[in-house]
């Protein structure tokens, strides 16, 4: 009997190890494929992303643009607002969110987690966050 409790005791010890050792060799490529929780892993080079659909609505003004930057990347976000889509906003309430956004120390991050959020709520009919990253002169 105490032999039998003492190799299941040491296969247990085992998997526990390399549980362990799997994950500390494993945590830097999880973390660079999936980064860190709330973070976006961002791309080497420029970029352009898109909520809704500008088709037909290049008619007029954009309804808010803000510029802002986050690692490395200077950044232009524009968009307009669908009619009625959170009632009326007043040009203070885009302000504010032009504001807000443009405070923002992770500014891609709080722009893509905003315009997501605009979209889900059927506010936002469309925008574009461009970015580039600036060349660097040797």
């Amino acid at each position: 009997m105490y032999a039998i409790f003492t190799a299941v005791f040491r296969d247990l010890i085992g998997l526990a190890a390399l549980g362990i050792a799997s994950s500390v060799l494993l945590a830097p490529i999880a973390s660079a494929q999936f980064g860190f929780p709330g973070a976006l892993n961002l791309p080497e080079n420029d970029f352009t992303w898109t909520w809704g659909n500008r088709r037909g609505s290049d008619r007029g003004f954009d309804d808010f643009s803000v510029l802002g930057s986050e690692a490395g990347f200077r950044c232009d976000l524009r968009g307009k607002l669908r009619a009625g889509g959170m009632g009326s906003i007043s040009r203070f309430d885009i302000r504010n969110l032009e504001n807000e956004l443009r405070g923002q120390m992770r500014f891609i991050s709080a722009a893509s987690n905003r315009m997501s959020q605009m979209e889900a709520q059927g506010a936002l009919q469309w925008a574009t966050l461009e970015c580039v990253k600036p060349k660097r002169e040797d």
